[in-house]
């Protein structure tokens, strides 16, 4: 029937685009750590890089800082714009850093691979304010392939 056939291509569409948010968030964690080694966070070390096995897409990356062997969870995203990025690694970073039995971390981080619009940054700003956790956010310029924390 039609409405199958539309079902169908939704679903096979919707498939396509978490493949693709896949790849690109693999790649920008493989940036990331190559940034992160040149940077002025190169005290912090590579602990350990995850995914989630409920969910294959969700990458994380896990730091030690070296000067005060803190944890620092790293979660990146690269959905369509900012905004998706931050919201979809807040829920992860807050679960990371309060479930139970979850390894304490005293800083997480969301990276993302899209320029943030002003009312990102201003919403970003809110959530630290709500939040006690030490909460940073880092983009990647895609001109300099460099991050920026804002």
């Amino acid at each position: 029937s039609k409405e199958e056939d539309l079902t169908l291509k939704t679903a096979m569409r919707k498939q396509i685009e978490s493949i693709e948010i896949q790849y690109r968030e693999a790649e920008l964690e493989g940036q990331f750590i190559q940034w992160l080694h040149n940077s002025e966070y190169s005290h912090n070390t590579i602990a350990n890089q995850n995914e989630d096995l409920a969910r294959a897409h969700i990458r994380d990356v896990v730091l030690k800082n070296t000067e005060t062997n803190a944890n620092i969870v790293a979660e990146l995203k690269f959905k369509s714009n900012a905004k998706e990025d931050i919201e979809a690694a807040i829920g992860q970073l807050l679960r990371y850093a309060l479930y139970p039995n979850t390894e304490d971390c005293s800083e997480i981080w969301v990276v993302g691979g899209n320029y943030p619009l002003t009312d990102d940054l201003t919403w970003f700003n809110e959530i630290k304010k709500h939040v006690s956790l030490k909460l940073k956010y880092f983009y990647k310029d895609r001109q300099s392939n460099q991050f920026f924390e804002v």
